[in-house]
């Protein structure tokens, strides 16, 4: 217990540290504010949209900047904000649920195979790689298309194809800091193996798996929005997927109906993988000495 108070100040500056680091870098800081604001959107979203997205109504293909819909509207009449409103809970909630599962999974197989080596290193690292191999994107295509496309159907499908990169990472680590002093004082004070693991390891090794979550996260957007294109999106939610869908057949006279959610995927995408790289400069001491 005497250490305790010894560890927080350094750990806190560190983060302090990191947090400096992370807002002057300006595109980063300018990804964050978009994701934010599509979050609130997200959140909000029967305060912002403004109509109800599954309602059509007479005044179908109007162009943007017409009154009462300032995006337009689809074939069907209904507005494309709102649509993007509401489209972007379903997006955003992929990509975090599908985030959180898929490296809750590649943090465990990681610590496992990095702590224990040996076997089960070669074992749970060839299962790794067997899924790293796969095409995800056409693997999640056949799966939902024999299977339905529930929206927690796809986020288990995307995120039991995503952990594998986060697996390898995390045994990296493991690998680097099993054989630490500050473990081994640790072991030999009687520590089991999990408080080593839980206690000792993980809080010096899994930084890189910050940055991992805004990547997987925009990867499963990607995914979920490329199944939507294809309709095999969840047929009961509004999402931008399922609005690139419904623009195939309307592509010369309408344009804004696909225009308008491929501009929300990329904003989000984009941004996404900005503050990734921004985590990791913040993140990695080194890149901040040689800044």
């Amino acid at each position: 217990m005497a250490a305790l108070p010894e560890t927080l100040p350094g750990q806190a500056s560190r983060l302090s540290d990191a947090w400096y680091a992370f807002r002057r870098n300006r595109r980063a800081v300018a990804g964050l504010v978009i994701l934010l604001t599509w979050t609130v959107l997200a959140i909000g979203a029967p305060l912002f949209a403004g109509s109800n997205p599954y309602r059509g109504g007479p005044d179908a293909l109007l162009p943007p900047g017409s009154p009462d819909h300032w995006l337009g509207t689809d074939n069907l009449g209904r507005d494309i904000w709102a649509e993007l409103v509401y489209g972007a809970r379903v997006s955003l909630t992929i990509g975090a649920a599908t985030a959180l599962v898929s490296v809750a999974l590649g943090i465990a197989v990681g610590s496992l195979a990095g702590y224990f080596g040996g076997r089960v290193d070669g074992v749970l690292m060839r299962f790794a790689e067997f899924f790293q191999v796969l095409p995800r994107f056409v693997l999640a295509l056949v799966i939902v298309a024999l299977f339905g496309g529930g929206l927690w159907k796809l986020i288990i499908v995307i995120a039991v194809l995503s952990w594998p990169q986060t697996a390898r990472v995390v045994r990296a680590q493991f690998l680097s800091l099993r054989e630490a002093g500050f473990v081994e004082a640790a072991r030999l004070g009687g520590m089991d193996t999990l408080g080593l693991i839980t206690r000792e390891i993980w809080p010096n090794a899994l930084t890189p798996v910050i940055v991992l979550v805004s990547l997987e996260m925009a990867s499963a957007i990607l995914i979920e929005a490329g199944l939507g294109f294809f309709g095999l999106g969840d047929p009961n939610l509004v999402s931008w997927g399922s609005m690139l869908n419904a623009a195939q057949g309307y592509l010369r006279q309408a344009w804004w109906m696909a225009v308008m959610p491929g501009l929300a995927i990329l904003s989000v995408v984009l941004s996404l993988n900005v503050v990734g790289d921004g985590l990791n400069d913040a993140l990695n001491p080194r890149l901040r000495e040689a800044a």
